[in-house]
């Protein structure tokens, strides 16, 4: 399969009848070998001639035997010789061979070694501690139009930096596949574009799937054992669109795109130690309705979660301190938005595609809680024009202009619970400052009436609590108690609506979603 030019072909020729008449040192049981290192008694398996197939120059090996045992050593003139490779061409368009046993003496194959090898449907990489090589000179297939079907690797690979195509990328066939616990890391494109690979259990101490890994196998729909998978490089199941879930719970760095086109997931668990949600990250998995930031998470970067079309609520925990442009583009389902309360402003680029018109609208944002003061470094949040409630909780101080509320027309109520009115670049329609009620902390109405911010609107309360009647504080318990605005108790914080928590002498309005 090399492709020579004739001034190539005859320097070739000319080199090797210079140094030998064979294109093999030695044959034995069938098999044809070239001496790698007479010092260490070394030896790799190569092919018996070179031919022409369909125009280009092909090794060339008459081995017979439908199942290829490759042997650990081999005796040749009264000495003991490892095998130690499988040379480029070794067994390549051999139709007899069906399946291959490599022992863990092997420690490199050339490409083309196994190309054209049109009955081979199985692969056994036996275990070994030390890493498999594969090695490359121009082109790099190594079962090309290979029939695999069945796959075991017992150690950890390693590939050349300038590989064009990874040893078992785009096996039509491969289903399945299988490790022992020698494997650490799934190499970079390994299985990309398997379409026939459905499932697949990693090896049990395995901590690295690297970029590209599984990109694109179509019909992937679980994979097992990845407890302790801590790195997942760029597009490392990119457009695996069966793809239903993935749970690991020590996850330290995600590769862009990692997940992108997952259309199928529904369900991500990966734990809190992550830092960065990258670009693209999840963009594309239309299938996922709930997502729980990680608080370990300082950054959530461009497009992060683009097109997540069933999202329909995130929390943005204490940690995260900058939100990059269009992280949230394209979530036609997201309806409320919580930022959790830091000392440290937060950091807000443009969610969405920034948008007008109520009908080209992205979102459908109904509720809004703030708990720590906002900033913006570009842009500002979106038109909310679904916002029906907004709550600020009581250590905001400033909050500035990263979101709309021109269009808010059905804003029904806005809870600000800061002793001190906070500062804001909010712009409000007049029909919107005449009815929207504003509930402030009791004492405080003064002070909000004339705020240059607030003065504007006509209904300041000062009364969060007026709803709730015949609550007796106990100043000794200390468990919560919970209460519904109607004043009915509850054992558990109700879902989507405000509610009241009692601890001790404190008294705060929280909503749970």
């Amino acid at each position: 399969m090399k492709r020579f030019t004739l001034a190539a072909l005859v320097l070739s020729l000319t080199m090797l009848a210079s140094l030998r008449t064979l294109a093999y040192d030695f044959e034995v049981d069938g098999l044809y070998y070239n001496i790698e290192s007479t010092v260490n008694r070394t030896v790799s398996l190569t092919y018996k001639e070179s031919v022409k197939i369909n125009g280009y120059y092909a090794g060339y090996n008459d081995y017979s035997k439908e199942e290829l045992v490759i042997p650990s050593s081999v005796e040749y003139m009264g000495q003991t010789l490892s095998v130690i490779g499988v040379d480029i061409q070794a067994f390549e368009y051999n139709t007899a061979i069906q399946k291959v046993i490599i022992p863990p003496t092997i420690q490199w194959l050339h490409q083309e070694c196994f190309d054209g090898c049109t009955s081979l449907s199985e692969v056994i990489i036996e275990d070994s501690d030390t890493p498999l090589q594969f090695y490359m000179k121009g082109r790099s297939f190594y079962f090309d139009e290979c029939p695999i079907t069945t796959l075991y690797i017992g150690r950890n690979i390693i590939l050349p930096s300038n590989i064009g195509r990874t040893p078992f990328a785009q096996l039509n066939q491969l289903k399945d596949v299988s490790f022992s616990e020698n494997v650490t890391y799934i190499v970079k494109e390994m299985f990309s574009q398997c379409p026939s690979l459905e499932t697949i259990s990693l090896p049990p101490f395995c901590t690295e799937i690297q970029e590209e890994a599984f990109s694109q196998c179509s019909k992937l729909t679980s994979v097992n054992n990845t407890s302790l998978i801590s790195k997942i490089g760029d597009k490392a199941f990119y457009n695996c669109s069966n793809l239903t879930e993935f749970k690991c719970n020590d996850l330290l760095t995600l590769g862009q795109k990692a997940f992108q086109g997952c259309s199928s997931l529904f369900n991500i668990e990966i734990g809190n130690s992550l830092t960065i949600i990258p670009e693209y990250a999840f963009d594309g998995c239309t299938n996922l309705s709930t997502f729980s930031i990680p608080t370990g998470v300082t950054t959530i970067s461009s497009y992060a979660f683009q097109n997540c079309t069933a999202l329909g609520r995130i929390s943005f925990p204490a940690n995260v301190s900058s939100i990059k442009n269009y992280a949230f583009n394209g979530c036609s389902s997201l309806q409320s938005l919580k930022i959790e309360y830091s000392e440290e402003p937060l950091d807000l680029w443009n969610l969405f595609l920034w948008k007008s018109d109520k009908e080209n609208k992205i979102g459908v944002i109904e509720y809004l809680e703030i708990n720590r003061d906002l900033k913006s470094t570009s842009g500002r949040f979106f038109y909310f024009s679904d916002i029906k409630e907004v709550v600020i909780g009581p250590n905001v101080k400033s909050i500035d202009s990263v979101f709309e509320l021109t269009l808010a027309t059905g804003l029904e109520s806005i809870s600000v619970y800061a002793e001190v009115p906070p500062t804001t670049s909010w712009f409000f329609r007049n029909d919107l400052l005449t009815t929207v009620k504003v509930y402030v902390p009791k004492g405080t109405k003064e002070a909000y009436q004339n705020s240059n911010h607030w003065k504007g609107f006509w209904n300041i309360i000062d009364d969060l609590t007026t709803s709730i009647s015949n609550i007796t504080v106990n100043n000794d318990n200390i468990i919560p108690r919970y209460y519904l605005f109607n004043g009915i108790r509850v054992n558990t914080p109700p879902v989507n609506q405000p509610y009241i928590k009692i601890v001790g002498t404190q008294v705060t309005k929280h909503r749970n979603f």
